[in-house]
């Protein structure tokens, strides 16, 4: 009984989601961009966006670095999962202490953290005493700030957004987000070309800055919460609504889905796909993933223009549908053009669904429970990420990285055909 109120009551929430409240006289531009009207939204999306953009640059290099001193897709894997295993066993934590703790202190002091190692990474390379283990253990500490960051991240946000604009403060979160992955990595192959990689992670470094300065400056005003439980039953609590929530525990399954088969995959092996299928350097390893990050900003604007009239079910089947097949032909392709093509059309439909996931859930969720129901999503997104890197890069490492692509593309296939069968029953339950 309890549980079918607490469905009837989340389908209740989706459809007030589903008809976002905007204002009539709001024109469709200014819908769009609604959110960057509030100043302390405002000031935390440039800042990000700034920071993004580095983050992105160390991205591009560090998958370049690696293949350079191992020529080894195995550990192209192995160091996408250092970065990312702390996620899977930190980021519930994290949301208990988005929860408890003042959210932007607890950003500001992850962001100082990511900075001081951006720097040591660069200083290693620019002597030249780096070596694939110290790289791993860089990227492993990296994991941990950032696995304590991305939850509270996400909880802030509508905590310096009016409910009204929620939804499309989400949306354009992802955008700077892939805004940043389009100039990154772009910017990357000439800095690459240019001055080398640890030019890179000197620039990662100081782009930390920006984001630092804008959350010092917002007015956020953190509310002191009582703490009645402990730990471990405010996960429980947590987990509970999400096990005990169909709606939710869909959403996060889907998340999990396309980060373990999609992401992982081409991310992780894009340098191969780069050098050894399309014969390419460093410039087309950064034009690649720069064309999937002009896709996924495509993709979240897109959502935050469409999402109040059109049903975000429909985004979720299409998009995933799309993502699939884009998937098999960037793993087929050997043509440049074709792969470029290809991966905008990848991070368009990727962005689109998974913006769409992040807002159903932070607009249904509870304010109390948002951190943890958010851990939960960054844990499906990030933290299964080391299981895809792994799988990625062994699969690679024996069958080749194009029948590793067109393997890990029939899941978010199969996943699709379950969805055009079970969402209309989950939205007339």
């Amino acid at each position: 009984m309890a549980r079918k109120k607490l469905e009837r009551e989340t389908i209740e929430a989706n459809s007030i989601a589903e008809t976002r409240e905007v204002s009539p006289e709001l024109s469709r531009f200014k819908r769009t961009f609604a959110s960057l009207y509030h100043r302390d939204f405002f000031l935390f999306w440039i800042g990000a966006g700034l920071s993004n953009i580095g983050t992105w640059l160390q991205t591009v290099a560090l998958g370049w670095l690696v293949l350079e001193i191992t020529n080894s897709s195995l550990y192209l894997g192995l160091v996408n999962f250092a970065s990312s295993i702390p996620v899977f066993f930190l980021s519930f934590t994290a949301g208990i202490y988005a929860d408890r703790f003042n959210k932007r202190w607890l950003i500001i002091a992850t962001q100082v953290t990511a900075m001081i190692l951006a720097f040591i990474l660069a200083i290693l390379v620019t002597f030249k005493i780096h070596t694939i283990f110290s790289i791993i253990i860089l990227a492993f500490l990296a994991g941990i700030a950032f696995a304590f960051s991305f939850p509270t991240w996400q909880a802030l946000i509508s905590e310096i957004v009016p409910r009204k604009d929620l939804l499309n403060a989400i949306a354009l979160n992802s955008a700077q987000f892939h805004a940043a992955r389009l100039l990154g990595p772009t910017l990357a192959g000439f800095v690459i070309a240019t001055f080398g990689v640890a030019a890179c992670f000197y620039l990662n470094s100081i782009s930390f800055l920006a984001v630092i300065a804008s959350l010092l400056f917002i007015h956020h005003q953190h509310q002191a919460k009582e703490i009645k439980l402990s730990g471990w039953e405010e996960f429980k609590e947590g987990f509970l609504y999400a096990w005990r929530n169909r709606i939710v525990l869909y959403l996060l399954l889907g998340v999990g889905i396309l980060s373990v088969f999609g992401l992982s995959f081409y991310s992780v092996l894009m340098p191969i796909f780069a050098r050894d299928i399309l014969h390419g350097g460093p410039k087309v390893f950064g034009n690649l993933m720069g064309a999937n990050g002009f896709g996924a900003l495509a993709g979240s604007l897109m959502v935050a223009y469409i999402s109040c009239f059109v049903r975000r079910s429909k985004l979720i089947k299409y998009g995933i549908l799309i993502f699939s097949i884009s998937l098999l032909f960037f793993a087929l392709s050997q043509n440049y053009f074709l792969s470029i093509l290809v991966m905008i059309t990848a991070g368009f439909s990727f962005l689109m669904v998974i913006s769409t996931l992040n807002t159903i859930l932070q607009s249904i969720t509870p304010q109390k429970i948002r951190g943890r129901v958010m851990s939960f999503f960054v844990w499906m997104f990030m933290g299964l990420t080391p299981i895809g890197s792994l799988l990625a890069g062994s699969l690679a490492h024996y069958f080749g990285a194009p029948t590793a692509v067109s393997l890990a593309s029939l899941v978010p296939l199969a996943l699709t055909i379950y969805l055009f069968f079970s969402f209309p029953k989950l939205e007339n339950d």
